[in-house]
């Protein structure tokens, strides 16, 4: 029997994880902003900020505007664009700042030039500005690509957030290796605190991937870290960060899709057996009250409608609980793994005899017994 896929579900998966993805890249340039961007608006727009108040950038609104009229227009010329007409009875000192919000409104949704006129009804001089000044006017705006930066001169900078940037900037791709070392080694080179260095590698790795160089930098990472001191810590969180997000998106995925496929397998089995058990049942009895031929007829599309709904139904409890079990399946499997690698880090870091056995249970979040307990497994190994 063909599988039947939901071209839709698929579709606003792969919209949900774009978003997804968008919004982790968000939160690591906002958690960055000043240090990084005011530094480079100075470079972009050749000014030096003295001074700067942040706003909250949440900006709550419940905005609806209706417009008293508004038309598609065609001249003579051949000239198109919509006309916006408000009325006035009185005057509106903030009458200029709605016509913006109703410019902006019709503008994105119509995506057409747009003119506006008020007319004022009052018997008053009408008191009300009708132009911005220059300043306030909206012209476009600047664009910074971050792919079209001197490389070199991110690299030379001394704050660790604008270095990172070194490799969003631009270089040929056979440059890459190099320019990753050369970032970690700024990255090591400008960060005195061995936590903040963490944080900074781990969203290296992330901004990484919107080069497709995700991979290159946990490798790089691992291979330097024979003569520098993050070997333990933190490969040891980017891998759990790693694991965790392949794990919960390819964990989520096939449950969905083993989860629907299977649903929709049983369901249709079901239902059409049932449809036609009941079908044929139905037909029967009416078909011994109204005719043998009336009966028949309503008899199977009574049991097909029936049989179709109930099998759909009990279709798909049966997808959703096997979907479950599945994904429940690969959680654990994944949270085995991630501990085996915890353990086999911890026995390594005992192994460089570096640290203390309190500071290695320190490091990795466990208790020194833990820490002793698996010495003592590896000691009966051997």
């Amino acid at each position: 029997m063909p599988k039947k896929t939901n071209k839709n579900t698929s579709q606003d998966s792969k919209e949900e994880k774009k978003v997804n993805e968008g919004n982790k890249f968000d939160k690591i340039f906002k958690q960055n902003a000043e240090p990084i961007f005011l530094r480079l608006i100075e470079w972009q727009l050749g000014i030096t900020i003295k001074g700067y108040k942040e706003f909250n950038p949440k900006m709550q609104t419940t905005l609806e505007r209706e417009m008293d009229g508004l038309y598609e227009v065609e001249t003579k010329k051949g000239e198109q664009w919509l006309l916006h007409i408000e009325f006035q009875s009185e005057s509106d000192p903030d009458m200029l700042y709605r016509m913006i919000e109703y410019h902006g409104i019709a503008t994105r949704k119509l995506m057409k030039p747009i003119k506006h006129l008020v007319i004022y009804l009052g018997a008053s001089k009408p008191n009300m500005p009708n132009k911005l000044p220059t300043n306030y006017q909206f012209e476009g705006f600047d664009l910074l690509a971050l792919r079209d930066l001197d490389t070199e001169q991110l690299l030379s900078s001394q704050v660790p957030e604008v270095i990172m940037l070194a490799i969003l900037s631009k270089y040929p791709e056979k440059e890459s290796e190099n320019i990753l070392r050369s970032t970690i080694m700024q990255l090591i080179g400008a960060t005195k605190n061995k936590n903040k260095l963490n944080m900074y590698l781990r969203q290296l790795t992330m901004i990484a991937n919107l080069r497709k160089l995700e991979t290159s930098t946990l490798k790089t990472l691992q291979d330097m870290s024979i003569n520098h001191n993050f070997s333990t810590s933190t490969l040891y969180q980017l891998g759990i960060d790693k694991g965790e997000q392949i794990g919960l998106e390819k964990g989520e995925q096939i449950g969905l899709e083993k989860g629907k496929e299977i649903g929709l397998e049983e369901g249709e089995k079901i239902g059409l057996e049932k449809g036609e058990q009941i079908g044929l049942e139905k037909g029967e009895q009416i078909g011994l009250e109204k005719g043998e031929q009336i009966g028949l007829e309503k008899g199977e599309q009574i049991g097909l409608e029936k049989g179709e709904q109930i099998g759909l139904e009990k279709g798909e409890q049966i997808g959703l609980e096997k979907g479950k079990e599945l994904l429940e399946e690969e959680r654990q499997k994944l949270l085995e793994e991630q501990k085996a690698k915890q353990d086999h880090l911890i026995l390594q870091a005992i192994e460089m005899n570096i640290l203390s056995l309190e500071q290695i249970a320190e490091l990795f979040g466990v208790t020194l017994e833990y820490v002793l307990q698996l010495k003592e497994e590896s000691n009966n190994k051997e």
